[in-house]
């Protein structure tokens, strides 16, 4: 999700579209089996607020990477979509074009 992040951000710069009013949305695409949502819902509250959530199981690998690759997000991607596709298939049987955080877990 990060690499899919960074590319999608650099395509935003090289078109001059990381200024204004332009909605630039990243799509991505799994099975529900290879990647789940919740680790996309992990990513996106992440990419918006610049700090990994408690429960976030990858937050250690994803740090590390930024920290040795010295990557700097723009953070110009407005909103994260959802298709969720078995393989073979061309139609999803799962959308969502405005994937959130998690909700905060209630004590």
């Amino acid at each position: 999700m990060l690499e899919y992040s960074l590319e999608l951000e650099q395509k935003i710069a090289g078109a001059g579209l990381a200024t204004g009013d332009t909605i630039c949305v990243l799509a991505l695409c799994g099975d529900g089996f290879h990647w789940h949502r919740d680790q996309l819902e992990d990513f996106v509250a992440f990419y918006s607020t610049g700090a990994y959530r408690a429960d976030d199981p990858l937050s250690q690998v994803e740090r590390k990477c930024i920290s040795d690759k010295r990557i700097s997000l723009r953070r110009t991607i407005s909103r994260v979509a959802y298709f969720q596709r078995k393989q073979g298939q061309i139609r999803p049987n799962r959308v969502n074009w405005h994937v959130r955080p998690p909700r905060e877990p209630f004590f």
